[in-house]
């Protein structure tokens, strides 16, 4: 009777260590299964992925789109500062070639040179007196209308030494 009691005490602590173990083998290494009868470990059977599901190319093409749509605003804005940077360049070169040609005139028939050029160009030309201790003269201030705003070209006219 001792015996039997003694087998079946046996088998039972063979049986909760073995329970324990295959715990603690499964909470370690979730992907092995093992068949708790025989202890035999195979792999768990996992979903074959060979392509990419439907919402992840969803995903894939929203990002791309965004990523595009970024890019275009970046170059168009790029293109835009490119026109006005051009834009007024042209216009500052237009003031400067006008004030060359004022430079050219001589200094009494400069009045008369600037309200011309003003009219033909439909740029504002502007003449103030300017007097210092020793000479005397004018400013002359060009003004261009530019897509980014008014170009403006300076330069002094100083009367001819007697």
């Amino acid at each position: 009777m001792a015996g039997s009691t003694r087998h079946g005490f046996s088998r039972w602590i063979c049986f909760s260590t073995r329970v324990f173990c295959i715990r603690i083998i499964d909470w370690l290494c979730p992907s092995v299964c093992i068949v708790p009868s025989k202890l035999i470990m195979h792999k768990k059977k996992r979903f074959d992925r060979r392509a990419f599901t439907l919402i992840e190319i969803l995903i894939a093409m929203m990002c791309l789109a965004v990523a595009t749509g970024f890019t275009l605003k970046i170059h168009q804005s790029r293109a835009q500062y490119d026109r006005l940077a051009l834009d007024r360049m042209r216009q500052q070169l237009r003031a400067e070639n006008l004030a060359e040609e004022l430079r050219a005139v001589s200094f009494d028939e400069l009045t008369q040179a600037a309200s011309k050029l003003s009219e033909q160009s439909s740029v504002a030309i502007v003449l103030t007196p300017v007097d210092t201790d020793s000479r005397s003269g004018q400013h002359v201030g060009v003004e261009v209308d530019s897509l980014s705003g008014t170009v403006r070209h300076h330069s002094w006219r100083w009367e001819p030494a007697p």
